[in-house]
């Protein structure tokens, strides 16, 4: 009951703070013009700020802060660090502009901090047969995946409501699995984060007032990284006497699915096609849904119902093994993808049919 009091305690905390931020953060970026201007790839139509990462850090800091009698700042130091680099690197870019280099240089960094502080996963359990690997291998794999999952949130936020949604599922699944698993103080961190999402979601649900910038959006990947990869390690460590997952990674991949099966998909589009990985686009998912008539609203429930719907599915297939719970995730995601492609297609050909073009004339 005590664990939980403080993890309700620390939920609204940081909704409180991130809640009575966001207006002046707002009405500053606006009295120093600090917009995010719309260009050709943008999907709003005014200039909006775009410093809502600002708020999300305040209100998960100063939390942790707030009830440092509980937080064992030894064990998670290497965080608040990372976290600290990332928001300065963040807010950098989104005030003045940062090299793609030097961004990729400080998540580099941050990736090898996180493993050298513990937080790193030391096998594939099971996958592909293999279990724990060499101590190099650890850290190379944590790097990777800490990198690939925060720069898959940074690229998913292209419309309102989206990452800040996909990452409150993703933080409040992770939290309550971890609560139950016995982690209090990883699940503690999920929660409040979960709290400074909810208050910046009321300012950027469509219409947004605000947008969370690199900065929110680099800070949220890399939190939820971190979550990921304690929440597998956990789940078969022997401290874990409460639930355990089967097919744990695949299980942590559903949580967090929307945005590494989007980027996966898209940086292999543009390779097949001869072009930059990192060239931007129209091809990520929340476009296509703009493009068959959906609102940003629309689009964002629509991808809130299909992340949930991962979830469920890795559920299920959790039995079946870890890679072929994978596998039935990215086959489910390719088939809802080329389902959406096809509504796309059979659109513009009823569009630019001697009809559709009569009509709309008319």
């Amino acid at each position: 009951m005590k664990d939980f009091l403080y993890i309700a305690a620390t939920f609204l905390t940081a909704f409180t703070i991130s809640y009575l931020t966001i207006p002046s953060i707002i009405y500053i970026s606006k009295r120093k013009r600090l917009f995010d201007v719309p260009n050709g790839r943008s999907s709003h139509k005014s200039p909006t700020p775009r410093t809502g990462g600002v708020a999300i850090f305040l209100g998960f800091v100063i939390s942790f802060l707030m009830w440092d009698t509980y937080v064992d700042f030894l064990q998670i130091k290497y965080i608040l660090i990372s976290l600290v680099l990332l928001f300065s690197a963040g807010l950098k870019d989104d005030l003045i502009g940062l090299s793609v280099d030097k961004k990729f240089f400080i998540q580099l960094g941050i990736g090898f901090l996180i493993a050298f502080g513990g937080i790193r996963l030391t096998g594939f359990h099971g996958v592909f047969g293999i279990e724990e690997i060499p101590i190099v291998f650890q850290y190379l794999f944590t790097i990777v995946v800490v990198v690939g999952i925060t720069n898959a949130y940074n690229l998913i936020d292209g419309i309102d409501g989206l990452a800040g949604g996909i990452g409150l599922i993703a933080a409040l699944t992770l939290g309550s699995f971890l609560y139950l698993m016995g982690d209090v103080l990883f699940a503690l961190m999920s929660f409040t984060l979960a709290g400074s999402l909810i208050a910046f979601l009321c300012f950027n649900f469509q219409p947004a007032k605000i947008f969370m910038g690199d900065t929110g959006s680099l800070i949220l990947g890399f939190l939820l990284s971190v979550l990921a990869i304690r929440f597998i390690e956990f789940n078969y460590s022997p401290a874990n006497s409460f639930v355990v997952m089967e097919s744990a990674p695949a299980f942590a991949m559903s949580i967090l699915f929307i945005p590494i099966f989007d980027t996966l998909r898209v940086f292999t589009v543009r390779i097949l096609k001869g072009q930059s990985p990192f060239r931007p686009d129209q091809r990520h998912i929340h476009h296509i849904l703009l493009s068959i008539g959906m609102t940003h609203a629309k689009a964002a429930i629509t991808l809130y119902c299909a992340n949930i719907g991962m979830i469920i599915l890795a559920s299920a297939c959790s039995q079946l093994g870890t890679l072929s719970c994978i596998l039935a995730l990215f086959f489910v995601g390719i088939l809802f993808v080329e389902c959406l492609m096809v509504v796309q297609y059979l659109q513009k050909r009823k569009a630019t049919s001697p009809v559709g073009v009569i009509n709309k004339k008319s």
